[in-house]
């Protein structure tokens, strides 16, 4: 039976024998036999439930090192390039290549930019504008009504 069959059917016993004429110990054994199963379903979900928080904190972990090994194996590519670079501008052979591999030199342009020199009308703005939430919270908690705003109160499960 699912948790909320259980829930279900605690919740309608408890109002139909409350409407019995039944002696209060047969009330209570019959609630708590039901208390007992609803108690161990909601035990065995929550342990299941941890075992998904377990799993997920362990891939978060294998993801983080595979990241970190990836950004080693992106920066030694990035040194051997800077090596094979080095080696055929230094030696005057700009161009290599075999039936497996091309190696050649494309003219680049960058521009690079002083931001503390250079003038104004070279500069790009960026605004970001988004909610302050923390100063929201404060000002609906002293009574004050803000437009487009409520504070909700939330009961969430704490599971340890």
């Amino acid at each position: 039976m699912n948790l909320y069959t259980l829930g279900q059917e605690y919740r309608e016993a408890f109002f139909s024998l409350a409407e019995m004429d039944i002696d209060e110990q047969t009330i209570a054994d019959t609630l708590e036999g039901l208390e007992g199963e609803l108690k161990d379903k909601v035990l065995a979900v929550a342990k299941y439930q941890q075992g998904l928080v377990a799993e997920s904190k362990a891939i978060k972990g294998a993801v983080k090192g595979m990241l970190v090994r990836a950004k080693a194996l992106d920066n030694k590519a990035d040194s051997f390039k800077r090596y094979i670079s080095e080696a055929m501008t230094a030696t005057g052979e700009l161009k290599a290549n075999d039936e497996y591999i091309s190696l050649s030199f494309r003219k680049s342009v960058v521009v690079e930019v002083d931001a503390d020199v250079i003038d104004n009308r070279w500069m790009v703005e960026k605004v970001s504008i988004s909610p302050d939430k923390l100063a929201i919270k404060k000002a609906l908690q002293d009574g004050e009504e803000v437009d487009g705003a409520v504070l909700q109160i939330n009961h969430n499960l704490q599971i340890k």
